[in-house]
């Protein structure tokens, strides 16, 4: 089986918005990750999300998947039975991942390490600059090198 490689600390927010971006607008992706990170149980079978859900089998599998190809949920069988499993970081994270799903404009504007644009506006007055030369001799603080012998 394949590790996945990842550095949750360092990648935290790259995360976030992985996983808001893979749940985008989808109702039933939205449902299936909000019921697979409610409650307690690190487990939930795909029939006890129906329930939870009020999907039908299809789609709850459909989502499941969806959400175990990019990582955001371990698939696993219990008892014969497909079921997906918690992932901390997501689990701890789950009311900020499906307010950034919910929200283009708060995605956009989540700094990550691909995303950290920002318009810096830089206004200079009127008046021209005053330019003086100065010489570590002009400095009092650098009287020690005044002092010194080069070499």
């Amino acid at each position: 089986m394949v590790q996945p490689v990842s550095d949750v600390g360092s990648n935290a927010e790259e995360n976030l918005a992985h996983a808001a971006k893979v749940i985008g607008r989808s109702t039933h992706r939205r449902k299936v990750f909000d019921a697979v990170y409610t409650g307690k149980r690190r487990v939930k079978t795909v029939s006890e999300l129906m329930k939870s859900t009020r999907l039908p089998h299809r789609r709850v599998l459909d989502a499941g998947k969806r959400l175990a190809d990019n990582r955001l949920v371990k698939p696993t069988k219990v008892g014969g039975e497909t079921a997906y499993e918690k992932i901390d970081f997501f689990h701890s994270n789950k009311r900020r991942i499906l307010t950034l799903a919910a929200s283009p404009a708060k995605l956009a504007a989540l700094p990550t390490k691909r995303n950290v644009s920002r318009l810096v506006h830089v206004r200079l007055s009127g008046q021209r600059a005053r330019v003086q030369h100065l010489t570590v001799d002009d400095i009092d603080s650098f009287s020690k090198v005044r002092a010194g012998r080069p070499g």
